[in-house]
């Protein structure tokens, strides 16, 4: 069975929902409130970055409302759990602080103290963003996407960065985190990060899972070789299904994903076998309900590596080239909240796994003999086009080769590639007969007993 556990907070009696299955708790305190405040302070800061130098002394930038604000007191955990004050409201009184890490705090939040004497009472905490000292030569950065107010989560806050921190840490790799607000500073470049890890929560339509200044950040950081793990519920509902032409040309060329329905209706995933996250199996909508997880399919030369227990898609992997270019990404894209789940271990096993996958995936092509370890027809590009698109594909072995073009009655248009062919990287120009109509066509790839079909369309 399942049960839910709400509690009443001391602040502004805010609620918090967390439902959970039997097995996921062994003891349970119900707390007892005591001297519950009388005045609320509702101007609650939200911490923007947390940035660690070479210097041991970490960065913290927030905004806040300051009306009638005295100052702010800054909070520091070394693990998300306990948190000591670093700084008050005598000593801070401007909205950034520089703190010395030497006691290995990673985890940071902020509180607003209202100058309401003699009460002076106190915000709810920031949200929480953390940053490592680097001492790796791998770095990441966490991107905090989770903007949504009226969503399903309903805490204080958005704490979710401590565990991707803490389950990055084990993969002995250094984070810094931020909210999207700051992608467009200059100090965040993509690019200047191994791997970017994108929390999106439930964002949706309203909130915009991806805009289209963060949707050309993601292409240019796939197209220079980066490694991108995406987790949220209504990204292609957002974008494939309600969004523009742009958005949807982004979810399948660059996220590599079919939108399939709003609700794939089962709270338990199974990571696929022979995948990146083979053995991840748990449940999720624990930490906060997840009612609507888009059902997913593969696109572009992608595979699943996770589907729910009714053997719907809820998650793809792709290693391969975005948009032509010579520099080998990586991608893997949950159609669910990662962090809904309640088993950390089953947690930290994603972002081990994935860390791996992208490690692995960046070494499978040697750079001596050009090897290539797997089959993959990726997806035309441009499309739609007129009158010419790139067709790449990828094999790992050598032999008689066919690339051929179908309408959608399935009558063969024309033969692209029929001869034998080395192990390696292909690509193929296509350029239209002009008497050829506008519409959806196909086009198939066959190498031995491999056979992969893609969509494409000629738009005149």
């Amino acid at each position: 069975g399942r049960f839910k556990i709400i509690e009443a907070l001391t602040r502004n009696w805010d609620v918090s929902y967390l439902s959970y299955s039997a097995s996921d708790l062994t003891t349970y305190t119900p707390r007892y409130y005591n001297s519950m405040e009388v005045n609320y302070n509702s101007q609650t800061p939200v911490l923007l970055s947390t940035v660690a130098d070479n210097q041991n002394v970490v960065t913290l930038d927030w905004n806040c409302d300051s009306t009638d604000i005295l100052g702010y007191r800054v909070y520091g955990s070394q693990d998300g759990n306990t948190w000591n004050l670093l700084l008050d409201e005598n000593s801070c009184t401007i909205t950034y602080a520089d703190l010395s890490i030497s006691n290995s705090e990673k985890y940071f939040r902020v509180s607003s103290i209202k100058n309401d004497s003699p009460n002076f009472s106190e915000s709810h905490w920031s949200n929480i963003l953390g940053s490592t000292y680097f001492i790796s030569d791998k770095k990441a950065l966490i991107v905090d996407g989770l903007e949504r107010e009226t969503g399903s989560w309903q805490g204080i806050g958005i704490p979710f960065v401590t565990k991707y921190g803490n389950a990055i840490l084990e993969s002995t790799v250094d984070f810094v985190s931020i909210k999207t607000s700051e992608l467009q500073n200059n100090n965040f470049n993509l690019n200047n990060y191994d791997y970017v890890f994108w929390i999106l929560g439930d964002e949706s339509t309203i909130d915009e899972t991806f805009n289209s200044v963060e949707q050309q950040l993601v292409k240019n950081y796939l197209e220079n070789g980066g490694n991108l793990f995406i987790s949220g519920s209504e990204i292609g509902w957002d974008l494939d299904y309600k969004g523009s032409t742009s958005d949807k040309d982004f979810y399948n060329n660059y996220l590599k994903a079919d939108y399939v329905s709003d609700d794939a209706a089962s709270s338990l995933v199974n990571g696929v076998a022979n995948s990146s996250l083979d053995g991840c199996n748990f449940n999720i909508g624990q930490t906060y309900e997840e009612d609507y997880p888009d059902e997913i399919t593969t696109f572009g030369g992608s595979s699943f590596c996770i589907k729910f227990s009714n053997n719907k898609g809820a998650g793809i992997q792709f290693t391969g080239y975005f948009n032509n270019s010579t520099n080998r990404s990586s991608l893997i894209h949950l159609s669910f909240p990662l962090e809904t789940t309640s088993n950390n271990e089953s947690f930290n096993s994603v972002i081990t796994k994935s860390i791996n996958y992208f490690n692995t995936a960046q070494v499978s092509v040697d750079e001596e003999n050009e090897t290539v370890y797997n089959f993959a027809l990726e997806q035309n590009y441009p499309n739609p086009f007129n009158p010419s698109t790139t067709l790449n594909w990828q094999t790992p072995i050598s032999g008689w080769q066919t690339l051929k073009i179908f309408n959608s009655l399935g009558q063969e248009i024309e033969t692209l590639v029929n001869e034998y062919r080395e192990a390696g990287n292909h690509s193929k120009l296509y350029t239209v007969n002009s008497t050829l109509p506008s519409g959806v066509y196909f086009y198939q790839l066959k190498v031995g007993d491999f056979i992969q079909s893609h969509k494409m369309i000629l738009l005149k």
